[in-house]
């Protein structure tokens, strides 16, 4: 009877070690697992509609992307550390570039798993994304659930009011603005601008 093995990993434990021993006593790549690892520890997702692979920027709150040879450069550096912690650094020294061409495709249907929401009615700011539903807009922290691949550059301060906007902007285009009117045109313009940036 064989000993069993503690895997804590998640993705281990979902898809099995990454090194395996074929029934010859041959060491082979669990593929999958490996692609589904990397995908998971860069949060790193394949974009059907525009063919491209996109990395989540955690510092940024944004969704980029990138080219397949930074996947495949994350692929070989997650390949020498599951070397050395699993002890097969000989088999991972022979791994060919075809074969990590192979494991970026591998990525492809197995995107780190992201619960996406909608975004609309949201503006992504410097400081996280804002949300306009609602009486206020509430500031809410970066998150990979929101789509976001561009940011409005804009940091959010819920304290600061905007007189140049509603007196000289708004102001200037109603000329009998009572207050009112400019709180459903703040508002209206709001709205307006993130459908169509968000």
């Amino acid at each position: 009877m064989k000993p069993t093995i503690e895997i804590a990993d998640p993705v281990f434990k979902k898809y099995g070690l990454p090194f395996l021993t074929n029934g010859k006593g041959k060491v082979v790549l669990n593929e999958r697992a490996v692609a589904i690892k990397c995908a998971t520890a860069h949060m790193v997702k394949f974009n059907t509609s525009t063919k491209s692979f996109e990395r989540y920027d955690s510092k940024r709150g944004l969704w980029a992307v990138v080219n397949e040879v930074a996947v495949a450069r994350a692929l070989d550096n997650l390949l020498f550390e599951l070397a050395a912690t699993y002890g097969h650094q000989d088999f991972v020294a022979r791994i060919t570039a075809a074969k990590l061409s192979s494991l970026c495709k591998m990525m492809r249907p197995h995107d780190a798993y992201v619960e996406s929401e909608n975004a609309a009615g949201m503006v992504h700011v410097r400081n996280g994304v804002v949300a306009l539903g609602g009486g206020r807009p509430k500031l809410m922290p970066h998150n990979a659930k929101y789509p976001f691949h561009a940011s409005s550059g804009i940091a959010f301060d819920p304290k600061a009011s905007c007189p140049k906007f509603l007196k000289q902007f708004l102001g200037t285009a109603l000329a009998q603005a009572d207050t009112r009117s400019l709180c459903f045109a703040s508002s209206f313009s709001s709205a307006a601008t993130t459908r169509f940036t968000s």
